[in-house]
């Protein structure tokens, strides 16, 4: 194993080395096994091309020390499931609101049609009116000429 007096190949210097000159890496072991244990390995070390060196940095825990990590690492699954669950609930509700959206939309464009058609029925009666005031008016002329004895109609 080199010491800290060499560079990597890849330009880091002051670090550890493995056999093929490459810094070490310090990690934690997460199995169950091993849970909490540090560990050093080659940067490559389930790579092509790396060394595999590896290297235990301590004797694990034990005793209460085991216990409390093995259920911090269980209240962590729990607490990255329920994370998993709302995210899922979160999805679906945007899915919800997306739909809800679009039959807003459907319903406004529904509601644009009737305002539109409402309008234009207000405005066919506005016409009609004007026609049957008019053809009043036109009456009630042609009654007055009537009464004064029926001369020059065409000129009412």
């Amino acid at each position: 194993m080199s010491e800290i007096s060499k560079c990597s190949s890849d330009g880091e210097c002051g670090s550890r080395l493995c056999y093929c000159n490459n810094v070490v890496r310090n990690r934690t072991s997460w199995t169950s096994k091993n849970l909490g244990r540090r560990f050093e390995t080659c940067a490559k070390y389930k790579d092509e091309g790396g060394c595999h060196y590896f290297m235990w940095l301590d004797g694990g825990l034990t005793g209460p020390a085991k216990d409390a990590f093995c259920e911090l690492k269980q209240k962590k699954e729990i607490a990255e499931e329920k994370v998993k669950i709302l995210e899922d609930k979160l999805e679906i509700a945007a899915d919800k609101l997306k739909i809800a959206d679009e039959k807003v939309k459907i319903l406004e464009e529904k509601l644009k049609m009737l305002e539109d058609n409402v309008e234009k029925k207000r405005l066919k009666i506005f016409k009609n009116v004007f026609v049957v005031i008019v053809v009043a008016m036109l009456l009630f002329v042609w009654d007055k000429k009537m009464a004064k004895g029926g001369e020059n109609l065409y000129l009412l």
